[in-house]
């Protein structure tokens, strides 16, 4: 549909970096339940679940939908630990199997508390966006570093890191004219009283804070 091509324009941030991961790593892109818990018998168990990167958790539905509820479901299998649903902010207990219901335009996918997600705000194209969101799940701390070249191997990264409320922008290191003149905008998710966050354009050379 439109709205997941949107969406996949959107990531093309984080899979830009996760691709590069690949490629130093040799780690992939996408990776059954199993690789990261090989000792956990449930992992086996959700053959369709993966997940995307270091910090999504993807888990399609691939049943019809119910008559009456006219709701898809699948049994997702969650990790110890607990998870927050990108879309809906509900938040679930890990360690076990559970059941998840969408409509038919959404499947679950899902992040650990403290994660920052970086997402295109900018319309499609092949440029590197001038505006970036990056989401921000209450409840941990996380860090992410944003990879990001033109196609030239010229690399520039940039760490978001998220500490007891506060999310930090690095400075850029590497190749610092690789980044355009860019806004940030702060999304909190499940913060009291919390709305998006426009911060401007940033100097790339400057590390910047804010609280959420």
């Amino acid at each position: 549909t439109g709205e997941a091509l949107r969406l996949r324009h959107r990531l093309v941030p984080y899979i830009a970096t996760m691709a590069l991961r690949a490629h130093e790593e040799g780690a992939p892109l996408v990776s059954p339940m199993y690789y990261d818990h090989p000792a956990d018998k449930a992992a086996y168990g959700v053959p369709n679940q993966f997940m995307f990167g270091t910090k999504l958790l993807v888990a399609p539905i691939t049943s019809p939908v119910d008559e009456d509820t006219r709701l898809g479901a699948v049994n997702a299998w969650l990790p110890e630990g607990e998870w927050v649903d990108v879309f809906t902010g509900l938040r679930y207990r890990g360690g076990r199997t559970i059941a998840l219901h969408r409509e038919l335009d959404s499947i679950p996918v899902l992040v650990r508390p403290g994660t920052v997600l970086p997402l295109a705000a900018d319309g499609p194209g092949t440029a590197l966006p001038d505006r970036v969101e990056l989401h921000v799940f209450a409840g941990g701390d996380g860090e992410f570093t944003l990879a990001e070249d033109n196609d030239d191997g010229r690399w520039a990264r940039t760490t978001f890191t998220h500490r007891d409320g506060e999310l930090v922008i690095g400075a850029v290191d590497g190749e610092r004219d690789t980044v355009p003149e860019r806004t940030y905008v702060v999304v909190p998710h499940g913060f009291a009283g919390a709305g998006p966050i426009d911060l401007g354009v940033l100097d790339p050379a400057e590390e910047h804070c804010t609280r959420l």
